[in-house]
């Protein structure tokens, strides 16, 4: 799993097409109590940075409750990677993650609900 309790870039295990896809999970994880399944999918070929890269999208939804833990919890991430696949490196990620909290058994002393939103770019060092 990821830092964030997410799926980590995965390469397919086996050669792909563009419209191709594929998937990765993340087990429960002790403050993270619930598996996550991430979708890859080859986009297309572009240049980035003079670069010839394969342009690999990424869907992570979940919508559960946590009963034990009295919440329900909801996870969007949408993201787009530039993999140069002569190289074997990530040029370029760009991501957008949606966190909400629902609290199942909501009072005056704690929050009904809660939304974070989380946009993130990395480009590989030049």
């Amino acid at each position: 799993p990821g830092q964030s309790g997410g799926v980590e870039f995965v390469l397919p295990a086996r050669a792909v097409s563009v419209g191709d896809t594929w998937e990765a999970s993340a087990p429960p994880r002790p403050d993270f109590p619930v598996a996550l399944r991430t979708i890859f999918k080859l986009h297309s070929f572009k240049d980035v940075d003079k670069r010839r890269c394969a342009i690999i999208s990424t869907t992570t939804d979940l919508d559960t409750p946590i009963p034990d833990r009295h919440v329900a919890v909801m996870v969007k991430q949408r993201g787009d990677t530039a993999f140069d696949p002569a190289a074997g490196e990530i040029v370029q990620a760009v991501s957008a993650t949606t966190y909400r909290l629902k609290f199942l058994k909501a009072n005056k002393a704690n929050l009904v609900e809660t939304e974070s939103e989380t946009k993130r770019r990395v480009r590989l060092a030049k």
